[in-house]
């Protein structure tokens, strides 16, 4: 079947002087719930993006130029004991019987990060997580939002930035109207 990506881009970083590839979705979702184990679909996603890479990455029997999976989840409507917190999930080795060390590299493959939200007002241990609150949001005004990311985030606000704020602030205010307007 066809898997439809909210976001899916590569991204080349640094690492003690060469360079890595690594393949990164990123999902927004509403529902944490949604008749079956979100992670699951999050697993699902990177098993894809790892097999998708067959004929593009690599041929044959080359599996050693596989590249690492990210998929990053951004939940918006978790349950109460999810609020503000930040899951990672991961393939780890483990010696039942000896200790042999396999190379990390030839096995990490796949993370999926499970980045559940709050609400604007929570106090978080952790930045990112302020930030989306807060970006996220639907009690604060474009300008405040993009105020907030100048002042405490320190995102240089360019005309860009700016448009793509008010954009997803219109955006969001156009969905809660059209859901107030089915309401009737």
């Amino acid at each position: 079947g066809t898997v439809v990506y909210d976001i899916r881009f590569t991204a080349v970083a640094p690492i003690s002087g060469e360079l890595i590839r690594l393949i990164v979705n990123i999902e927004a979702q509403n529902d944490y719930y949604p008749g079956y184990p979100l992670i699951k679909r999050a697993l699902y996603y990177c098993s894809r993006l790892i097999s998708s890479q067959y004929g593009t990455e690599f041929t044959e029997g080359h599996y050693e130029k596989i590249k690492k999976v990210y998929s990053i989840w951004i939940c918006s409507n978790p349950p109460g004991q999810r609020k503000n917190t930040i899951t990672r999930y991961r393939v780890a080795e483990d010696n039942l019987v000896g200790d042999v060390k396999e190379p990390k590299a030839n096995y990490d493959m796949l993370t999926v990060i499970m980045l559940c939200i709050g609400e604007t007002e929570d106090d978080t241990e952790d930045s990112a997580l302020d930030l989306l609150n807060r970006l996220l949001s639907d009690k604060l005004t474009a300008e405040q939002k993009r105020e907030m990311l100048e002042k405490e985030f320190h995102i240089k606000m360019t005309q860009r930035l700016y448009q793509e704020v008010s954009l997803m602030c219109n955006l969001s205010k156009g969905i809660e109207d059209k859901g107030i307007q089915k309401q009737f």
